[in-house]
């Protein structure tokens, strides 16, 4: 899509009528590496609520636990513990619609037609999720998550490692997202 030059440019340098260019309304710089554009992208507003939307909480317990066993929550801690605060959680209801949309906010269309997103230089958007291996249910997260993200046109890859691999890479950054389960100092307040 072509960028509108005659619009007035508003207070970030966003042109109004264009779509929301990725990296919190700067534009992905030329020679920036997949992983710095990646990191851009989470910290695009449009970007998470695009993913948020994706995700479907419900599809993702249930493949987990059959029955009424699980809740859908978006939210990082937990309900029960003195750190939660109800107003700071917000929940995005599955909608593909509204994912693609958001996506397309954050300047993310698919322009070759492979039914991926791209950056504006024309890239595929691609992130690599790390999941442990040593953990099954982490993998039935991980391929959920592949498979709801590939429906907005995300295209996410697993790197699935044993525990003490996945612990260097997470330690020194090495994942763009990775499946985290909160530990309990999370849980209860020390």
């Amino acid at each position: 899509h072509q960028r509108k030059q005659d619009h007035q440019q508003v207070q970030d340098g966003h042109q109004e009528g264009t779509p929301r260019p990725v990296g919190g309304g700067r534009p992905a710089q030329a020679g920036h590496t997949r992983g710095q554009k990646v990191r851009e992208l989470n910290r695009n507003a449009d970007f998470r609520m695009a993913v948020s939307y994706g995700m479907d909480r419900q599809r993702l317990g249930d493949s987990l636990v059959k029955g009424p066993f699980t809740v859908p929550y978006p939210g990082g801690l937990y309900a029960g513990t003195s750190f939660y605060d109800k107003d700071s959680t917000v929940f995005y209801p599955h909608s593909v619609e509204s994912a693609k949309a958001h996506l397309e906010k954050a300047g993310l269309v698919d322009t070759d037609g492979n039914g991926f997103v791209n950056y504006p230089d024309g890239e595929d958007v691609s992130v690599v999720l790390l999941h442990q291996v040593d953990y099954s249910t982490d993998a039935n997260l991980a391929e959920g998550i592949v498979a709801m993200m590939a429906d907005i046109g995300l295209q996410v890859t697993l790197n699935s490692l044993p525990a003490k691999d996945y612990d260097n890479a997470r330690d020194t950054g090495k994942y763009d997202w990775a499946i985290y389960r909160n530990q309990t100092e999370l849980i209860t307040a020390v």
